[in-house]
C-alpha cells in the first residue's frame, strides 16, 4: 500500500508564494515611485531651509486704473419741479396778519391797523433815506443811497431809482426834493392775504427844491400848495420784514391855478 502524498492547497500557502510574476513587477514599480517621491521631497525641504523661513507671498490683485470722477446723477424725487429747494419754508418775518384780514361790505380786504401803520413807516423810511444821502449830504452819496433803496424798493420802482442814480452820476438832470408841512397817506386795495396794497400819498404846503446832481448845490426853490396824488403799489417782503414800493402806477398832478 503506497504512502499518501500531502500537498498544501493554494489558499494555505504564504502570500509571498502566491504572488505571480506580474504582481511582483507592479509592486516594484510602486516602490520605485514612492522612493523617487521621497527623494524629491527631501531635496525641496533642504532647498527651502537654505533660503530661510518660508513667508507666503500675498496674492496681489490687478492694479486699479485711475479714472476721472464723473458727476453722479441726482435721483429725481416725486416733488422735483414742484418745490424750490432754495426757498426758505420759514421766512424770518412771516406775515402774521394774513389770517386776520377782514372784508367790508363792498368786498375790500383790510389788515389790522398796526399793519397800516407799518406801511406808513416804510414810506417815511424811504423818504428819509433820499433826504439823508441826496439832500443833506454834499456832494450826494449815491452808493449809500443805492444800498438803502434795496431795503425799501423792489420791482420797477427799484429799477427806476437805480436808473436815476446812474443819470445823476453822469451829471444829467437835477435832483428834485420836496419838503411838506402835511402829508396824507392812505392804504387801500389790499389783497386777501395782506401781502400787497396800494398807498395813496398827497402832500400840502411845501417847498420843492432842485439840486445839482454832481455838487449837490442848490439850483432853485419853489413854493407849492399841493404835491398831487401818487398811487404806489407796495408789497410785504417776509425776508426783510419791510414793506417795499413796487411801482408808481398812477399820478394825478396838482390842480393848476
Amino acid at each position: 500500500m503506497s504512502k499518501p502524498t500531502f500537498r498544501v492547497s493554494p489558499s494555505r500557502r504564504p502570500v509571498v508564494q502566491r504572488l505571480t510574476p506580474v504582481a511582483w513587477v507592479l509592486i516594484g514599480v510602486v516602490v520605485l515611485a514612492l522612493a523617487l517621491l521621497a527623494v524629491t521631497a527631501v531635496m525641496v525641504l533642504e532647498h527651502r531651509l537654505d533660503d530661510g523661513p518660508w513667508q507666503p507671498t500675498p496674492t496681489v490683485g490687478p492694479t486699479a486704473t485711475a479714472t476721472p470722477l464723473l458727476p453722479t446723477a441726482t435721483p429725481t424725487e416725486w416733488w422735483d419741479g414742484l418745490v424750490d429747494p432754495t426757498a426758505d419754508p420759514t421766512p424770518p418775518y412771516p406775515a402774521w396778519w394774513s389770517s386776520q384780514m377782514t372784508q367790508d361790505e363792498e368786498g375790500n380786504w383790510w389788515p389790522p391797523e398796526e399793519v397800516i401803520e407799518m406801511v406808513r413807516q416804510a414810506y417815511w423810511a424811504d423818504y428819509e433815506a433820499f433826504r439823508a444821502y441826496l439832500v443833506d449830504t454834499t456832494p450826494p452819496d449815491y452808493e449809500a443811497y443805492a444800498e438803502a433803496l434795496h431795503a425799501w424798493n423792489a420791482g420797477t420802482a427799484l429799477t427806476g431809482a437805480l436808473n436815476r442814480i446812474a443819470m445823476w452820476q453822469a451829471g444829467e438832470g437835477v435832483i428834485v426834493f420836496g419838503e411838506w408841512s402835511d402829508c396824507i397817506l392812505q392804504v387801500q386795495d389790499c389783497t386777501s392775504d395782506g401781502l400787497e396794497c396800494t398807498l395813496g400819498v398827497v402832500c400840502q404846503d411845501g417847498v420843492v427844491s432842485e439840486r445839482d446832481p454832481v455838487s449837490g448845490e442848490l439850483l432853485g426853490r419853489e413854493d407849492m400848495a399841493n404835491s398831487g396824488l401818487a398811487l404806489l403799489r407796495i408789497h410785504y417782503d417776509p425776508g426783510s420784514g419791510h414793506w417795499q414800493e413796487l411801482e408808481l402806477f398812477e399820478y394825478f398832478p396838482p390842480p393848476s391855478d
